[in-house]
């Protein structure tokens, strides 16, 4: 967004931007070390590391193909009622079964559920990396914890 001056002048100055704003305010993340950089922030369920493949950065997580749900997740504390959508980019080249992004309350155990991706992608035409979400509300306004996962079935 920008202030713009307006004049009848015909030469360079005519309908330039002459100010700048940002309105709103950034979103704060409260997931930590969401690029995957350092392995202390998160619990991985039949997962490992991959050190020269990522997103945002050059790390990134492969859930293991096993026959049993996989997983990585953190629990982060989050400050109100407010709505609140959580994200994470994921590389479908290879999916078999499905992945979304599960939020669970530690408190009372309510437990929210994006839409998940269940087929992998012609990776000659289309981006392997593909941004899954899930939006919800918790319940309580008191600073509850909650567990964000990424979880990969089938």
């Amino acid at each position: 967004m920008g202030l713009y001056r307006f004049s009848d002048d015909t030469g360079a100055a005519a309908n330039q931007v002459s100010a700048s704003s940002v309105t709103g305010i950034m979103p704060k993340n409260y997931v930590k070390n969401g690029s995957m950089e350092q392995s202390d922030a998160w619990t991985l369920g039949y997962g490992s590391y991959v050190n020269t493949y990522g997103h945002t950065g050059t790390r990134s997580v492969k859930l293991n193909n096993v026959s049993t749900t996989r997983y990585v997740s953190q629990t982060v504390r989050l400050p109100d009622s407010a709505g609140y959508t959580a994200s994470a980019y994921v590389d479908v080249s290879a999916l078999s079964g499905k992945v979304y992004i599960k939020e669970t309350d530690t408190y009372d155990g309510t437990t929210w559920t994006g839409d998940a991706i269940t087929n992998s992608l012609n990776i000659s035409t289309e981006d392997p990396w593909q941004r899954i979400t899930c939006t919800f509300e918790p319940t309580y306004g008191w600073g509850s914890n909650f567990e964000i996962s990424v979880v990969s079935e089938g």
